[in-house]
């Protein structure tokens, strides 16, 4: 009895992949119904599909050939790209990964025709969407999270000329609290950003010894901050749009040396 279960199953298994309809079909737009397809077709016009066939739908392996010269090659379900696909541009660009629901969803690869770009991480819903790595065509590259196609969340951004910047991301923009090091580390900043600009408390030091430790408003010194100059001295007040507006100039030991009121010294 159990070699006979066993024997069924074999068969069965065996039927149902020998009957594996293989077909050519075409896709139409009729409506939101922009996966109905059917056996005939224009090649010219209509995108032609061949592979694996499930109710009248492609389903399985197969190939999508589109009059305008994008095609794809992998994994089908239900008529749509669904699972491992490969997307082809015909400029040359071309998507690795997976698919859902005919959208790039999961693990993939995208690469510029020249190769000077490329992207590999994870996307949702057709956009770059959590944990990934981008590389531009002017040399510039981010490493971080993504959402909904942008830099979004913890991420660093690393220039060509060797300055970078870590921290936290928002619809592409440095938004929260970051850090920016300039090429040599002459320059370094550790503070909040707002909107892509330095906003809310930083911290600025130069490789020369220049020190602001304050307020930031618009990406100016803006508030109330202290700023040290290399020799020691040191102006401590508010600052209006990167300028000393009202406060005190100390020397080395801490003895008063000037005023500034309104942005002129006293």
């Amino acid at each position: 009895m159990r070699y006979f279960l066993l024997l069924l199953s074999l068969i069965l298994l065996t039927s149902t992949l020998f009957f594996q309809e293989i077909g050519i079909l075409y896709r139409f737009s009729a409506g939101d119904k922009i996966y109905e397809w059917k056996h005939y077709g224009n090649q010219e016009t209509d995108p032609k599909f061949m592979g694996e066939i499930k109710d009248g739908s492609p389903d399985g392996f197969g190939i999508e050939i589109n009059p305008d010269g994008f095609i794809y090659k992998g994994k089908f379900r239900e008529g749509k790209w669904d699972g491992n696909g490969t997307f082809y541009y015909p400029d040359g660009r071309k998507y690795v990964g997976e698919w859902k629901d005919g959208l790039r969803d999961g693990q993939g690869i995208y690469l510029s025709s020249n190769g000077n770009e490329i992207y590999v991480g994870s996307y949702k819903q057709g956009k770059m969407h959590g944990h990934g790595s981008l590389t531009l065509s002017d040399g510039l590259k981010y490493m971080g999270e993504f959402r909904e196609g942008k830099w979004g969340g913890e991420g660093t951004h690393f220039y060509p000329d060797g300055r970078k910047f870590i921290g936290t991301w928002k619809n592409g923009l440095r938004d929260g609290h970051g850090t920016y090091i300039s090429s040599e580390g002459r320059e370094i900043y550790a503070g909040w950003y707002r909107q892509g600009k330095r906003h809310g408390q930083g911290v600025q030091t130069f490789s020369d010894g220049r020190k602001y430790v304050g307020e930031w408003k618009d990406g100016m010194r803006d508030g109330q901050g202290t700023f040290t100059f290399p020799d020691g001295y040191r102006f401590s007040g508010e600052w209006k749009k990167d300028v000393r507006w009202n406060g005190t100039v100390f020397d080395i030991n801490g003895e008063i040396v000037g005023k500034i009121l309104e942005g002129a010294e006293r």
